[in-house]
């Protein structure tokens, strides 16, 4: 939808049309010259200018449905702003779109008359999913603790959770995964077992396995000064390895200012190739090493607010952010689901209101769309004029990144 108004047609509620709802349809049979027929027992059969095929209504853009072995259908649905939804749809149920989204009134004086609006039965907010993507009830048997369970995920942020629901009520809701994938559907193989594809390039099969690390605790750094990122915190002081770099065109941040940095282990190094095309166009790809760490301390005024880091072991990128105490001596690790403050700030009447995103929203940005790391990458760090103007050769011996190949 355009960002205001949503569902620009009004659509959501209008059950004269089909567009917003999952329909019901006999495609053995015709009747009144359409190539299917409508089952009698529809909801919503006789009902004047309403569209008899409507089982139920009020999506905004499911993503992925399925029956499980109680021939419950489940659907997974997009949210709008603030919400990510699972719902459970009932015969004739009313889930909301667009006079609600989730929990969130849009247009509540749209609500159709039809069925009172249905809660979803699992609800995200964007800080932990952006992109919902449906799954099935797990019924194999590599997978015994999950047999029964809804399993479902997130494009955008790679989670994955199982849920039950009693018919009542959702009695277990647990997020099980956290891939580094976008997961783009689910699938069923012949013997139960249940599968899910990254959307990349190239696009991947891939399947859940116990994790054997699971209880146990970790030793990820909890303090700023723990991560050997610098040798004086305090003072920002970068340790051994680990270099500030500045780039050409930083986001907007409403007046904070940015402080880059890369560490990279003992002696390694990374390697960036740059494959210029017939038509001018250039396709970069960048190896890195283990433990790699990219980092950015935001200060408001003078005074550090947070640093935020990102770490790459050996397999994926992960996002973490630390809270800098009053003092400006430390910084303490925020939460998965990150933190709002208010930050005094000298000179700024009441201070401002600071938010640490979550990690799930960290990755939202450092995605495999733009390779994780954009602003470690060569037109950020040579400037976009002299990236367009000099050979990607001159380019990458120029900033010691990169050997650069050509067809």
């Amino acid at each position: 939808d355009a960002p205001s108004p949503p569902d620009g047609l009004n659509t959501g509620q209008d059950n004269s049309d089909i567009l917003s709802a999952v329909l019901r349809i006999d495609v053995d049979g015709t009747e009144g010259g359409l190539k299917y027929r409508v089952p009698p027992d529809n909801p919503f059969v006789g009902r004047p200018n309403v569209r008899s095929e409507i089982w139920a209504f009020g999506f905004r853009n499911p993503w992925k449905m399925s029956f499980d072995g109680r021939g419950r259908l489940w659907v997974g649905d997009v949210g709008w702003e603030l919400w990510e939804m699972i719902h459970l749809v009932e015969r004739g149920g009313n889930h909301g779109w667009s006079a609600m989204e989730a929990s969130n009134p849009i247009k509540p004086e749209t609500a159709s008359d039809l069925a009172p609006i249905s809660a979803p039965v699992a609800a995200h907010r964007h800080t932990e999913a952006a992109s919902m993507t449906g799954g099935y009830e797990y019924q194999g048997s590599r997978l015994l603790k999950l047999r029964g369970a809804y399993i479902y995920g997130d494009y955008e942020t790679g989670k994955i959770w199982a849920l039950r629901h009693d018919g009542q009520r959702v009695v277990e809701h647990t997020e099980i995964a956290d891939t580094p994938h976008k997961i783009g559907t689910f699938g069923v193989g012949n013997k139960g077992e249940l599968y899910y594809i990254h959307y990349a390039n190239p696009a991947t099969i891939h399947r859940l396995i116990p994790n054997p690390r699971v209880g146990q605790t970790s030793d990820f750094p909890r303090k700023l000064s723990e991560t050997g990122l610098f040798a004086d915190t305090a003072r920002q002081r970068p340790g051994a390895g680990v270099y500030e770099f500045s780039i050409h065109e930083p986001m907007w941040q409403d007046g904070a200012e940015a402080t880059r940095y890369i560490g990279l282990p003992k002696t390694s190094g990374i390697h960036t190739d740059i494959v210029v095309r017939g038509n001018g166009s250039r396709n970069i790809t960048t190896a890195w090493p283990d433990e790699a760490v990219l980092a950015k301390t935001i200060r408001l005024g003078k005074k550090p607010v947070e640093t935020q880091v990102l770490h790459f072991d050996g397999d994926a990128w992960s996002g973490y952010s630390y809270r800098w105490n009053e003092e400006g001596s430390d910084a303490e690790l925020v939460g998965a689901a990150g933190e709002e403050f208010d930050v005094p700030v000298k000179g700024w009447k009441g201070g401002t209101r600071y938010r640490i995103p979550s990690r799930a929203e960290c990755m939202r940005c450092h995605s495999m769309w733009n390779k994780f790391t954009p602003a470690f990458e060569p037109m950020q760090l040579a400037g976009f004029a002299a990236f367009s103007k000099q050979s990607a050769r001159d380019v990458a011996v120029g900033l010691g990144l990169a050997n650069a190949n050509y067809f």
